[in-house]
């Protein structure tokens, strides 16, 4: 008795671990609620340690260096849930936390609110500046202003609900962002730490990945996606100077891979993607698995003008319309003669010359690379489409001084 007892144990643990090794992912499944338990427990952890620099910074007694190590420890406590973060509260995130060191706009005003420089990287140049002590006050200002702003954040996002989908599409689009901001030191202006950081970001990303491996059906998938992790991680880890990282072959042999194998895991896992959520464009075409394909990037997403491919046709007569004087009043001015390719799209002038060559427009002529990506157009930010930009030049009596019925 004793025998058969302890052999069908025997074989309901198997079969139990059988079961589990071949578990197929269900919508509700507990790893969401792992993920959610432990990016709410992050959330928690940077406003401590944002309360900690918050009251460092107060001390009459404290030094600069002391201000540096306490603000080191809220940017790894950011890198913990910057992928997830970023990827639900993209526009919050990037205005007013961990934006660049530059003003913005005001999204939320009609007409154009220019606002000041705010969040992280702007109190990090303070705190690396050779001015920091005389700059203690403006940096208690900039931190004070930081924990209101991430007050409201934290309240939105600690209520928030997502999906499986998000988390593992949000794991992309951290593979993404290390790829093309973390490793070139976009948001460590002061301190050069990014790739320490972007090791920290790194395994974040892989232990949240690896809560979904047991749903995976394919093991050499999953063996795989942790070697390349790990092979990452441990570069980052052995080489932390920014001057000296190899980022090409951190990129090539570690993280593009990474791109592809996460897609891969998530179509393999059954579970949908944004295609099947909405209709509504995207940024990136999320099925490409390669980060630098020229499939991957929609410009077409920014500029706000339909399908990603164009035909041929509209090429052409956007490159027609681009070189023709025939647009302006005096037939003489066309949009190249101040953005000229040879010249990576400006003049080379302080201030562009006006229509007949009369003196001078008001400014110079900014570059026309990557503008597709801009929120606004001009210097003063009055334009918040390319549409509308075009529309100042061809009614500028000192550019174009023509009208769209002349034309």
């Amino acid at each position: 008795m004793k025998k058969i007892l302890i052999y069908c144990c025997v074989v309901g643990f198997g079969l139990a671990l059988s079961s589990l090794q071949k578990s197929t992912w269900k919508p509700g499944s507990p790893t969401l609620e792992e993920v959610r338990s432990n990016y709410i427990q992050g959330l928690n952890e940077y406003n401590a340690a944002l309360t900690d620099f918050y009251t460092v910074l107060q001390s009459p007694d404290s030094k600069p260096a002391q201000w540096r190590n306490s603000f080191t420890r809220l940017r790894t406590e950011f890198k913990h849930i910057e992928f997830l973060l970023a990827f639900l509260d993209e526009e919050n995130t990037r205005d007013f936390l961990n934006g660049a060191p530059l003003p913005t706009v005001n999204r939320v005003v009609t007409g154009t609110e220019v606002l000041p420089p705010a969040g992280m990287q702007i109190i990090e140049e303070y705190l690396y500046s050779e001015d920091a002590p005389a700059l203690k006050a403006e940096i208690i200002t900039l931190t004070g202003n930081l924990q209101k702003n991430f007050k409201a954040i934290f309240s939105t996002q600690y209520n928030l609900t997502f999906t499986d989908r998000q988390v593992l599409e949000a794991l992309r689009a951290g593979i993404f962002r290390i790829t093309t901001m973390g490793l070139v030191g976009f948001d460590t202006p002061g301190s050069g730490s990014a790739i320490q950081e972007s090791a920290v970001s790194l395994e974040s990303i892989s232990k949240v990945a690896a809560l979904y491996f047991p749903y995976c059906k394919r093991p050499a998938l999953t063996d795989s996606i942790r070697l390349h992790f790990s092979g990452a991680i441990k570069m980052m880890q052995k080489h932390p100077a920014f001057d000296d990282f190899d980022r090409m072959g951190c990129i090539r042999q570690f993280l593009e891979p990474l791109y592809a194998q996460l897609l891969s895991l998530h179509l393999d896992l059954g579970i949908e993607t944004v295609y099947q959520v909405t209709s509504v464009a995207q940024p990136l075409e999320y099925l490409s698995p390669n980060m630098f394909s020229s499939e991957t990037f929609n410009d077409h997403y920014y500029a706000g003008i339909g399908a990603q491919v164009e035909k041929p046709a509209a090429i052409a007569l956007g490159k027609a319309l681009f070189f023709d004087p025939l647009l302006s009043s005096n037939n003489q001015r066309a949009c190249a003669s101040c953005h000229q390719p040879e010249k990576a799209f400006v003049d080379g002038l302080p201030k562009s010359l006006a229509l007949d060559y009369e003196g001078n427009v008001g400014r110079n002529a900014p570059t026309l690379i990557n503008s597709v990506l801009a929120d606004k157009y001009f210097y003063d930010l009055r334009s918040d489409r390319l549409e509308s930009q075009a529309e100042h030049v061809i009614f500028n009596t000192k550019e174009f001084n023509t009208t769209y019925y002349d034309i």
